[in-house]
């Protein structure tokens, strides 16, 4: 691998008996890359307008009730991308992460569907990897 300011090179090992594990590496990067470029060339604006409304600005919730109603507000569209719902309840999390013990409940919630959400993305990932 070569690394500097402006370019990375990933080289294949010398050894061909290695080419195998380094396949799945490249697909394992590709799947990775692609998974950003999907979050930021089509919601981008998306969830950067849901950072805001989710109190990344000055107005935060005060409450669970305030939480739950700002959260049904910036909820994405069901057919959304698993980034964005991903991107959405980890947000979710940290508002309610920020209501303290009040929030606990919440935030654990929101984490599991983040985590239901990574798992998801990794089994499809993998599936489109598959040497089949």
């Amino acid at each position: 691998m070569y690394l500097d300011p402006d370019s990375l090179a990933i080289l294949p090992p010398p050894d061909p008996a290695e080419w195998p594990g380094f396949v799945r590496l490249l697909r394992q990067l590709s799947g990775g890359a692609k998974d950003l470029a999907a979050l930021l060339e089509n919601t981008g604006k998306e969830v950067i307008t849901m950072g805001v409304r989710l109190g990344r600005s000055a107005v935060a919730p005060q409450n669970t009730d305030e939480a739950h109603k700002l959260i049904c507000e910036a909820m994405p569209p069901g057919d959304a991308d698993l980034s964005v719902w991903l991107t959405f309840y980890r947000q979710c999390a940290a508002v309610y992460d920020s209501l303290g013990e009040s929030g606990k409940y919440w935030r654990d919630k929101e984490l599991a569907k983040a985590k239901l959400c990574e798992q998801r993305m990794t089994q499809a990932r993998e599936q489109q990897n598959s040497p089949d």
